[in-house]
């Protein structure tokens, strides 16, 4: 599984709370949760928050039509984010 960086996790959990109006304190999440981070630590720290998380698999194809907000975690490229968010997507 691999590692997710303190500043993704960060930003992908912060950007969830303020989508759907909930408060986020980035300190009291790194004390709350050790590194290394991981898709695990996402979940946890997710549902901690209120939200209702869990990994799926998905294709980009698979993605369309979803009516919730998702982060998803990106294939590894050197120099590039581990993770996205996806508020929206369509077929087209």
């Amino acid at each position: 599984m691999q590692d997710i960086e303190s500043r993704e996790l960060l930003w992908a959990l912060g950007s969830c709370c303020a989508l759907h109006g909930k408060p986020f304190d980035a300190q009291l999440l790194l004390k709350q949760h050790a590194p290394p981070y991981s898709a695990a630590t996402l979940v946890t720290a997710s549902r901690a928050m209120g939200f209702q998380a869990r990994l799926l698999p998905a294709s980009a194809s698979g993605l369309a039509g979803i009516s919730t907000t998702a982060i998803l975690l990106l294939k590894p490229i050197e120099g590039q984010p581990g993770l996205g968010l996806l508020v929206s997507a369509d077929v087209d």
